[in-house]
């Protein structure tokens, strides 16, 4: 059975999606940039950016009784690979022990102007 997660502590999605979706104990998270749910604005600061992105992801998580260590895989997307180091440090902080396969790519352009966008696949672990 298909469950939509939906956190009020994550902002909403900006389209016709969900912040993410269960399916077989396997969870898909929409891709999460630095809006804080507050106020609706991107920080201009790199880090807190970043920092916004990892608490997002963590509280949609938590909707679904999870944390950061059922993360699995993740994909990032940034407008400058300049821009890999600083998001990198903030990702460490909060992966700690867990390092799930990960991919990384230059883009173009993301939604809002932001700078970072990061989505994730997470697994509902038997201990869950």
């Amino acid at each position: 059975m298909k469950k939509i997660l939906e956190s009020s502590q994550a902002p909403k999605p900006l389209g016709h999606y969900s912040q993410g979706i269960e399916i077989n104990n396997t969870i898909y998270l929409s891709g999460q940039i630095g809006i804080n749910p507050n106020s609706n604005n991107i920080s201009e600061n790199l880090t807190d950016e970043a920092e916004q992105i990892m608490c997002n992801i963590k509280v949609v998580l938590q909707s679904a009784n999870l944390s950061l260590d059922n993360i699995v895989k993740v994909t990032i997307y940034l407008k400058s690979m300049d821009n890999f180091q600083k998001f990198n440090e903030v990702y460490a902080n909060y992966m700690k022990d867990n390092r799930p396969a990960r991919s990384c790519v230059e883009v173009a352009g993301l939604p809002k102007d932001a700078n970072i966008e990061v989505d994730v696949i997470a697994v509902r672990f038997q201990d869950n």
